[in-house]
């Protein structure tokens, strides 16, 4: 992965972020609390100290604070990437948080001038417009089907409430994406998901913010690991 892919692939999160919880951001220090936990991530104070020397806690602090998202924009493009590239990813995925929180907080200020910062993000090119695999004829995977897979995998491994609270928010993406093929599944998908969580479901941006994308984040994450991939 080059430096211009991962800072678009990361774009695509910045917009949803900044401009889905524009209209609402609620108080601002709740994302100048956001910034200084990404600090955080990046001096690898967010790990359990588990980890041994500096470098091997910052990337266990990055994984803590921004490998979900990680996760879940890399299944949606269908990406397997090394370790160098995930770690510039993670590098750009806690720049654009910064700046989605920077946004936000003069938002939560009355300030809604231009949005300089969306500038910085060249448009990714999704690479997701093909089939899902090179066979034509692979499995097609709905969201519906991706969930009851993660559900059963993780029935011994979550809590009964967090399994059940990840079921209502997916059961909107289902009802939003329909029979579509998760791996066909766009940035610009998301983004008119959460809106329509927003607009015609009637859901603050603080429980998109915390409970959709968190649950879409952990689903799709899910897909793109071994256990994922083997559905079982």
């Amino acid at each position: 992965m080059t430096t211009r892919e991962a800072v678009a692939l990361a774009g695509t999160l910045y917009t949803v972020f900044a401009t889905v919880l524009a209209d609402n951001p609620g108080p601002p220090e709740r994302w100048e609390r956001a910034v200084r936990l990404n600090a955080k991530a990046r001096a690898g104070e967010l790990s359990l100290g588990l980890a041994i020397g500096k470098e091997a806690n910052q990337r266990a602090s990055m994984e803590d604070r921004f490998g979900g998202l990680a996760d879940a924009v890399l299944a949606r493009e269908g990406l397997v990437v090394d370790q160098k590239s995930r770690d510039l990813l993670l590098s750009t995925i806690a720049s654009a948080m910064d700046d989605a929180s920077a946004k936000l907080t003069r938002n939560a200020r009355f300030d809604y001038s231009p949005d300089v910062a969306a500038l910085k993000y060249p448009a990714w090119e999704s690479r997701s417009g093909a089939e899902p695999s090179g066979d034509p004829k692979a499995e097609r995977i709905a969201v519906a089907e991706l969930f009851d897979r993660w559900a059963t995998y993780n029935a011994d491994k979550k809590a009964a409430g967090t399994i059940k609270r990840y079921r209502g928010s997916i059961q909107s993406l289902v009802q939003f994406a329909k029979d579509r093929d998760v791996r066909l599944l766009t940035a610009d998908d998301l983004y008119a998901w959460a809106e329509h969580r927003r607009d015609a479901e009637g859901v603050s941006p603080q429980s998109i913010n915390k409970n959709d994308l968190v649950a879409a984040s952990a689903v799709l994450g899910w897909a793109a690991s071994r256990q994922g991939v083997s559905g079982r």
